[in-house]
């Protein structure tokens, strides 16, 4: 990874190391905390997570030419040699995030920190689309808006970099104070406050107060781009100091979206006076889209930039990303998660032209001792759409099936799985040409493993009679 030579000695007044050794002439070549990518010269962090311990590597990191190791655990400089240097620290983690400050203050790049309940990634990965017409952009890769993501990205800057987008993600409380005090942005984006991650924030309540968190690193005289849709994004506004710009369909905003259509797989809408065209599938992505054309036309992009980007715009994988299996149509929105959004698919699905729709539906984790009910206020939703067919995978998800048949869904229409693995039986069963499934559930059900499953069945050259009209993945 690419970052300022830096010598020993700044290193520790950085990071706030401790030593015993005498390190004056010596200098490190860029930063890495995994031996498979780690380049001769580069400090090697030693994080601790979870499930991988990177204090297990600390010789191999030697052997591959690394410059300086940096851990939290004394015991690992035995294993060093006597003159290799070594820094302390209480936490490696953290020492990261100071070094990636140190790294972003010495580069020029404009920066624009994204959050929110919903569309974090989709809101960054289109920004960066929109202001790559005219600005050198860099941007998170995937989803990494954590404290080891974000530090990761300000450390891949150049100074050829002019704008550069991040992604801040959360769920316990001062992590986002955290992240917006580290990135410091000009522009900081809350897309919107919806219930997710309630096991560490309890409430809607505690949500917002998360969210609000993004407005303490605003860099001085920062702008905040927010919701007017969303009563907690107006509220949080308020409590801004410094300029605020709005977006929104409903409520008037800064920049609203009006004449809003859906054809042939594409929104029509209508911005300042101008129409507007962005090949996506779901009317709650127009909100992903607006907040990009705020930060697009507020930074000088031209109109006619942003009207040509728009039309080769592509949504990041399994966020409404449409795979083609056949004659059948699947709808993969299976990155993530919460009410908000299983609603917001099921919309999309009811939107969409097909011969029948099915809606397979996982669990929503994280969502607290509110679990159930918010499970089934889905399932109240799903019985209002026009689906053929409800499916549920995952005890978790059995509320969903609950609430659909309170609410009046024949009981003809409900399926409920205990798992993914005979989802895919009764698909052949199911199915025939030109039916539309949805596949939603948070990221640890892993859902969208059905469609690879479909795929194996092909490889295999097993009949599939669904698929009658042949192969086609997209």
């Amino acid at each position: 990874m690419k970052m300022l030579t830096l010598s020993l000695e700044k290193l520790i007044f950085v990071t706030e190391a401790s030593t015993h050794r005498n390190y004056s002439n010596r200098e490190i070549k860029g930063v890495s905390s995994d031996t498979r990518s780690l380049e001769q010269g580069n400090l090697f962090i030693a994080l601790k997570g979870e499930k991988m311990d990177g204090h297990r590597f600390v010789t191999k990191a030697v052997e591959l030419g690394a410059s300086a190791i940096l851990a939290s655990d004394p015991r690992v400089e035995q294993s060093l040699p006597d003159d290799f240097p070594f820094l302390l620290v209480e936490d490696t983690l953290l020492a990261l995030g100071k070094i990636g400050q140190f790294y972003r203050e010495q580069m020029p790049a404009f920066r624009i920190a994204i959050t929110g309940s919903l569309g974090k990634t989709t809101s960054k990965e289109i920004t960066a689309h929109l202001l790559s017409a005219q600005y050198q952009t860099l941007k998170s890769e995937k989803s990494f808006n954590n404290f080891i993501g974000v530090p990761w990205t300000i450390l891949k800057l150049e100074a050829k970099h002019e704008m550069a987008v991040f992604e801040m993600g959360t769920n316990a409380f001062g992590e986002i104070r955290y992240l917006s005090r580290l990135i410091q942005p000009e522009v900081a984006v809350l897309t919107c406050v919806a219930e997710s991650h309630l096991e560490g924030f309890g409430d809607l309540d505690g949500v917002s107060q998360a969210k609000a968190e993004v407005i303490e690193g605003i860099a001085p005289g920062g702008l905040f781009i927010t919701n007017a849709d969303d009563p907690r994004c107006r509220e949080i506004a308020q409590k801004f100091s410094g300029r605020v710009k709005t977006f929104g369909i409903k409520k008037k905003a800064d920049y609203q979206a009006t004449d809003i259509k859906y054809r042939e797989e594409k929104l029509h809408f209508k911005l300042a006076e101008k129409s507007w065209v962005a090949p996506i599938l779901g009317r709650h992505n127009l909100y992903n889209v607006l907040v990009a054309m705020v930060i697009a036309l507020e930074h000088g992009v031209s109109i006619e930039k942003i009207q040509k980007q728009l039309l080769t715009l592509s949504l990041p994988p399994m966020r409404m990303e449409v795979k083609q299996l056949g004659a059948v149509s699947i709808l993969n929105d299976a990155y993530n998660a919460n009410p908000q959004s299983m609603i917001s698919a099921l919309d999309t699905l009811e939107e969409y032209s097909g011969k029948r729709k099915l809606a397979i539906l996982g669990a929503m984790l994280e969502l607290g001792e509110n679990s159930k009910e918010l499970h089934e206020k889905v399932g109240k939703v799903a019985a209002q759409k026009s689906l053929d067919a409800l499916w549920v995978v995952g005890s978790q998800a059995y509320g969903i099936a609950s609430g659909a048949l309170n609410a009046g869904m024949p009981l003809s229409k409900v399926r409920c799985f205990p798992g993914k693995h005979k989802v895919l039986s009764s698909l052949q069963d199911f199915l025939s040409p030109e039916d539309v499934v949805l596949l939603k559930a948070s990221r640890g059900i892993e859902l969208e493993t059905i469609i690879s499953e479909i795929k194996e069945e092909l490889e295999n050259e097993i009949d599939v009679p669904f698929l009658s009209k042949g192969y086609q993945s997209t």
